[in-house]
């Protein structure tokens, strides 16, 4: 901050100058750290969603290893992004989990981990029918 003061009192000679020329840096730095958090962000990350339809009774039952069992095994994986889980609202067994990961490699390597070997077959046990769809995040 010393040096600051010192190149702007270089330049300018009055207080009014020198708050001035501060408050350019700052703008200045604070649209450098935005560029930054933005190039930082356009990575490509992918998604998988995977529709669930649970069987009679279970529904209560998926909440729960979602949340104890297969959010804990994903959270460790490299790459992991985050993770939802939703019910739809017409047809209260029908679920979906959303995955994200910076890459597909990073997903990939999840589906064959022993954690995901641990907390998938759980969750396929009380499923009547499993489908997927993976997407590459654009924006």
């Amino acid at each position: 901050m010393q040096l600051l003061i010192s190149f702007l009192r270089g330049h300018s000679t009055d207080r009014r100058g020198i708050l001035k020329g501060m408050g350019f840096l700052f703008s200045g730095l604070i649209v450098f750290k935005q560029g930054l958090f933005a190039m930082k962000n356009s990575r490509n990350d992918v998604q998988l969603h995977i529709y669930l339809e649970v069987k009679d009774g279970m529904a209560t039952k998926l909440e729960k290893l979602y949340k104890d069992a297969y959010v804990p095994a994903i959270k460790v994986q490299d790459g992991f992004l985050r993770t939802k889980l939703l019910r739809q609202y017409e047809l209260k067994s029908n679920y979906e989990i959303d995955i994200v990961f910076n890459s597909e490699k990073q997903r990939a390597s999840w589906a064959i981990s022993s954690e995901h070997q641990e907390a998938w077959p759980k969750i396929e046990a009380i499923c009547s029918k499993i489908t997927w769809q993976g997407f590459d995040e654009l924006s």
